[in-house]
């Protein structure tokens, strides 16, 4: 069945809103279903925000400034999700001359993490726009004026476009005013905000940021008030519609597509096999972290997201600028212009390197090459196919393996995370290899590691991590725990997840486990305490 079409162009418009006149650390994760926290000890009482909640967590956390939200999102759980806002006054003009680089965020800030998204944003304005570069922000707020402490008066959804104002505090950038309730973990609404900015702001290449809480393969993007998350396999039927429906729609309206896409996880453990595996066929590049990110976010002034990104843009520019010279100086004289290397790869290169520098609140983060070099509709393998089918393997031994208890050692004793289930890909064939005898088990832990070491060319570009916290982090965690544990609101099990599926890991998974064993319990809420609204959350768009 061809895939449901969601964006601007192909859905029934809503009225418009009425325009507006206007010029301490959290993690973004949220929690997995185990009754401990990161200490691993046992805490004294359920989180009370958390309707059925079975984890339970430190009672610390139950004072944590983001449980100030706990009753307004008690108010909202009885409404339905906001409707999808699909139209609205275009206040900040369009630009319809194709720039080099399109940096778009999607910021979903009605959550307890609304300070630091915002300041997200104020970090890129710092950078801001220029001739080579759009750099633009869909941020949600809530309903609720009195949930933030910037002006008083910014409550929903607007559209930055950010320009440079690298003295503010505050966001000063010209935006549009989209409505003032919007769900923006609702996946048709975060297409119907991407193909706006594609159309509306074209480039040769785009970089979608996706900033917010995150949970592993569980999900990612909270909305408190108008929504709930959306699940892995939501995010990614997004991201398989960039290249085929967008592709469609752009040049229906006259626009170029953008040659390559590059996606940024600027929220929690979304750094994992699960979520690539869906957007392998649309995603040239992704950067993102296995474990938790502190609440301020990827250091944003020195990248996008925080200050690694708003660095990592601001390299680009000036390397477009670069380029740009070298290319008249070249003409100039006749000789051969010197390359400068100014690509999403590159990019996504940029990114590690601010964050080596500048670390603060990221034990790792790692970028790879997912689609890049496959033309549409190809069969050519990708290195990132090369792994899939590495791990598929190494599946079907550990399924006929005898040895279980070798495999069940190594993932006991390999590189974990906040979701304590979730292991470094490469350090848990490096532990098999140490337990385990089974040559088959070996030869398949051999081929992966293969497929997992770094390089231009390679899946892997470049890795970064604390070797404080996490010394053998490699760039890729993959789940190990029961494959009948479930997401946040029993609506799925791992073994559900489309990669789970269809490379077997789940059924390698469910021979591991115990004879008459349970199976895990929800959890129902994030990592840091916070709550999720007892709604349904978005699943894939049809």
């Amino acid at each position: 069945m061809k895939p449901e079409k969601i964006g601007p162009t192909s859905l029934t418009n809503a009225p418009a809103p009425a325009p507006e006149n206007s010029a301490p650390v959290k993690s973004r994760a949220k929690a997995a279903p185990a009754a401990y926290y990161q200490d691993g000890k046992h805490a004294a009482a359920p989180d009370p925000n958390v309707v059925g909640s079975t984890r339970v967590i430190a009672p610390a956390l139950l004072d944590k400034p983001g449980n100030v939200l706990a009753t307004r999102i008690a108010a909202a759980q009885d409404t339905k999700s906001a409707p999808l806002v699909t139209t609205w006054q275009h206040d900040v003009p369009s630009q319809p001359k194709g720039k080099k680089v399109l940096f778009v965020n999607m910021v979903a800030g009605d959550c307890n993490l609304a300070e630091y998204q915002y300041n997200n944003l104020v970090m890129q304005q710092k950078v801001g726009s220029d001739d080579n570069t759009n750099v633009v922000g869909y941020i949600d707020m809530g309903p609720d004026t009195s949930a933030n402490a910037f002006d008083g008066k910014f409550k929903g959804a607007r559209m930055y476009y950010l320009k440079k104002d690298p003295a503010s505090s505050k966001l000063t950038s010209k935006f549009d005013t989209i409505a003032d309730h919007v769900d923006m973990s609702n996946p048709k609404q975060l297409l119907v905000f991407l193909e706006d900015a594609f159309k509306r702001f074209p480039a040769d290449e785009v970089v979608v940021v996706y900033n917010d809480h995150g949970n592993g393969w569980q999900g990612e993007m909270a909305d408190d008030s108008d929504g709930s998350y959306a699940t892995i396999p939501g995010m990614d039927s997004i991201t398989t519609r960039f290249k085929a429906q967008f592709k469609e729609d752009l040049e229906a309206a006259g626009v170029k597509p953008p040659s390559s896409i590059m996606v940024v996880d600027d929220a929690c453990m979304e750094m994992n096999i699960e979520k690539l595996y869906g957007n392998r066929t649309d995603v040239d590049f992704e950067a993102g972290s296995e474990e938790t990110i502190g609440g301020a976010g990827l250091p944003y002034t020195p990248i996008l997201g925080g200050k690694p990104l708003a660095s990592a843009i601001a390299d680009a520019q000036k390397k477009y600028v670069a380029a740009a010279k070298a290319l008249k100086a070249a003409a100039k004289s006749g000789k051969r212009a010197p390359k400068v290397n100014t690509g999403l790869k590159d990019f996504a290169n940029s990114i590690i390197e601010v964050v080596k520098k500048n670390p603060a609140g990221l034990d790792t983060l790692s970028a790879v090459q997912v689609n890049q070099d496959r033309p549409v509709g190809s069969t050519v393998k990708t290195p990132f196919d090369n792994l899939v089918d590495a791990v598929k393997v190494l599946g079907v031994a550990i399924k006929q393996t005898r040895d279980k208890r070798a495999i069940t050692r190594a993932i006991t004793e390999a590189e974990g995370y906040e979701i304590p289930e979730m292991k470094d890909l490469q350090d848990l064939c490096e532990k098999i290899s140490s337990h385990s005898q089974d040559k088959a088990v070996l030869a398949a832990c051999t081929a992966v590691i293969a497929n997992l070491r770094p390089g231009t060319d390679n899946f892997l570009l470049d890795n970064e991590n604390n070797p404080r916290t996490h010394p053998r982090s490699h760039g890729l965690s993959i789940f190990t725990g029961d494959p009948r544990t479930p997401d946040f609101m029993n609506t799925m099990t791992y073994a559900d997840m489309p990669f789970a599926k269809e490379t077997g890991w789940a059924e390698a998974l469910a021979s591991l486990q115990p004879a008459g064993s349970e199976a895990p319990k929800a959890a129902g809420h994030w990592p840091d305490g916070s709550a999720i609204p007892n709604r349904e959350p978005h699943g894939a768009i049809n």
